[in-house]
């Protein structure tokens, strides 16, 4: 009997000892990780709620570079020019000065007003600067004591005129309807007059350089491909070479007594590409 108490008692306290261990272990555990409370989802239609911000619209940037076609110049003139030009440009040309020195030197005693074409061919390097070269042909008749010559012989008798050189001209206003300008041009050019009676020719031939073209128009740009309007020209040169014919005899040489002429013309040009 005391051994069966003895073996009971010994059972309680192993399991009484098997208790007060589990509940030490789980009261220095830590406790488990909770995951965090779910926001609460917002209502429908909350007063407080901020609208949705739109994104902003992307700004296209606008081309750096040369102006293009829809780009007008000033008061919706064509938009100013650079490059290739070309121009004509023609009139009443108007001798002054001397052949030579002498009586019977005088520009007006060989030659009558002509009517030039100057082709004026270049370009633009800016909008207000055009470099380029010119080349004339210059048509029209005798003056003074030898148109009375070829009167006297009964003969038809007529002028003509060659000239060739290089020039600039300044534009003023190359963006508007009204461009100004003025230029001016250095060359060679020469000049003659003849006639033919019964079978015997009679010609005078001079040549010699040009030292100055001065000239200044106005320019009505009418589009980007066409402009027109009035234009005068004065140029100053010197004759160095003569050639005459009379009665079949020629003679070719410098001249001795040089002398300064000019020319004064008066007319219209027309330029492609103003």
């Amino acid at each position: 009997m005391s051994k069966w108490l003895v073996s009971v008692s010994v059972s309680v306290f192993t399991f009484g000892a098997l208790v007060c261990a589990s509940r030490v272990a789980l009261a220095q555990a830590p406790p488990p990780e909770l995951p965090p409370p779910a926001a609460p989802a917002p209502a429908a239609g909350t007063p407080n709620e901020p609208p949705p911000v739109a994104s902003a619209p992307v700004a296209q940037a606008r081309p750096i570079g040369p102006a293009s076609d829809d780009v007008k110049g000033v008061d919706g003139a064509p938009p100013p020019h650079t490059g290739f030009q070309l121009a004509v440009r023609t009139g009443v040309a108007i001798p002054f000065g001397k052949i030579e020195e002498g009586k019977s030197g005088a520009m007006s005693d060989t030659f009558s007003p002509q009517v030039p074409f100057v082709l004026d061919i270049g370009g633009k390097v800016i909008p207000n600067l055009f470099i380029g070269a010119y080349l004339g042909l210059a048509l029209g008749g005798a003056g003074g004591n030898f148109a009375d010559a070829c009167k006297r012989a009964n003969a038809t008798c007529v002028g003509v005129g060659v000239r060739f050189g290089i020039e600039a001209q300044w534009h003023f206003m190359p963006d508007a309807k009204m461009d100004p300008w003025i230029g001016y041009g250095i060359g060679y050019a020469g000049e003659g007059a003849s006639g033919q009676a019964n079978g015997v020719t009679t010609s005078l031939t001079v040549a010699g350089p040009e030292y100055g073209h001065f000239s200044g128009g106005l320019d009505f740009r009418l589009n980007k491909t066409i402009g027109i309007g009035p234009m005068v020209d004065f140029g100053i040169g010197r004759y160095t070479r003569a050639k005459t014919e009379t009665l079949g005899v020629t003679r070719e040489g410098d001249l001795q007594n040089t002398a300064l002429h000019e020319w004064l013309t008066l007319g219209v040009r027309m330029v492609v590409l103003p």
